[in-house]
């Protein structure tokens, strides 16, 4: 393998302000994400389809980041993060750990930005998405300043993101005690940064100037807490001060990962074990406690719980209008196509967007995914219609 090149950047201007936590103004905000946008433009990274859909009976916004160009909104915070990271902090060399999708972004980021990187994932990390970290990608050769020298090192530890985290943590803590012989390094979190959460944020500014009429609700998933406190900023904040129209930003989490669930519920930060779900992507224990914890318990109006089969559901009626979603992706939509949202929400008139969060799932594994949502839609059909609730299926 190609030696990885280390240089000594020097510190800089931010490319972007950091809002601070402790005084998130609409203004403050504003100008983040502003020039974060204008910052990403540089990474490659533009504004994603905003697009009507109906499914049987809804009609549903989607924002459809599986449209990014590494197949995931993570690349957002990850260009961020290591942009801060490197022209702020004068970093050399970023450490993270990640389920796939962050980890993709921080290599393009890194290879944009003139970082090394050390990457944990979990043993059980899908092979698509190893394969697609250890590859390269044309694409991105088109882009200023890529160097495709700065090639990761993979690191495969822990059942689980929580496991690969702590390892991550402690090959950072350990890295830096030695005197951080491949220059400044700097632990590269996943959400729980505002330079993270600033990148996500994006997203939302990105509906605002795509969406008029403005929508009433805005569906976001729930798992460390990155994507949904920067559409709490965006949606909350930003909105508010260029318009009074009232949305509301619900969190769907799944059943297999609750943490942020019960936090939100009970208006007291906890943990809680995950399970094995199809939504493999929002498998946190931990969320972010420090700023997503904050903004989500300042900011989020509701939270819904989905199950895997409600995911798979979502997942064969997002494909069959050409939409393809990997579990986590899947998530928000399927909230509303499941029925998951009060009642009082879904007149006639109110507006629902939903952001698909990620495309990245192997064919076996997307295909075996709609066969069961379709084989459980197919069922439903069959059985009884009684049921007081309102679904898509009933």
């Amino acid at each position: 393998m190609t030696s990885r090149p280390v240089t000594s950047p020097t510190p800089s201007t931010a490319p972007f302000p950091l809002p601070d936590i402790r005084n998130l103004s609409p203004e403050s905000v504003g100008a983040s994400l502003e020039a974060a946008a204008k910052f990403l433009a540089t990474h490659g990274i533009g504004a994603t389809p905003l697009r009507d859909y109906r499914i049987g009976n809804r009609r549903i916004v989607l924002k459809e980041e599986q449209l990014n160009p590494t197949g995931a909104y993570k690349e957002r915070g990850a260009a961020t993060a290591v942009g801060y990271a490197r022209r702020v902090l004068g970093a050399q060399r970023g450490i993270c750990a990640s389920t796939g999708n962050f980890a993709k972004g921080v290599k393009k980021a890194c290879q944009l930005e003139g970082l090394t990187a050390d990457i944990f994932v979990p043993v059980t990390t899908p092979k698509e998405k190893l394969r697609a970290l250890q590859g390269g990608n044309a694409s991105l050769e088109r882009l200023p300043g890529f160097d495709k020298r700065y090639l990761p090192v993979i690191h495969k530890q822990g059942r689980d993101f929580g496991e690969a985290q702590a390892a991550a943590e402690r090959y950072a803590a350990e890295t830096s005690a030695q005197g951080g012989a491949g220059g400044r390094t700097v632990l590269l979190e996943p959400y729980d940064d505002m330079a993270t959460i600033v990148g996500q944020a994006t997203i939302g500014v990105e509906m605002i100037v795509q969406q008029p009429p403005e929508f009433d609700i805005v569906l976001v998933p729930l798992g460390g807490g990155g994507i949904a406190a920067g559409m709490c900023l965006a949606i909350k904040l930003l909105l508010k001060l260029n318009s009074g129209h009232p949305v509301r930003v619900i969190g769907v989490a799944s059943e297999g990962a609750t943490a942020l669930y019960h936090s939100l519920r009970s208006g007291r930060y906890q943990t809680k074990k995950t399970t094995p779900s199809v939504a493999q992507g929002v498998s946190v224990e931990r969320p972010g406690r420090r700023f997503c914890w904050k903004i989500l318990h300042n900011l989020m109006d509701d939270v819904v719980l989905v199950s895997d089969d409600d995911v798979h559901k979502a997942m064969f009626l997002l494909h069959e209008k050409g939409v393809r979603a990997e579990g986590a992706g899947a998530l928000a939509t399927a909230a509303y196509l499941a029925g998951k949202i009060d009642p009082l929400d879904e007149s006639r008139s109110a507006r629902v967007a939903a952001v698909v969060t990620g495309g990245n799932v192997g064919e076996e594994d997307f295909s075996r995914c709609c066969e069961r949502g379709k084989s459980l839609i197919d069922s439903k059909r069959r059985a009884s219609r009684a049921g007081s609730r309102p679904s898509l299926i009933r």
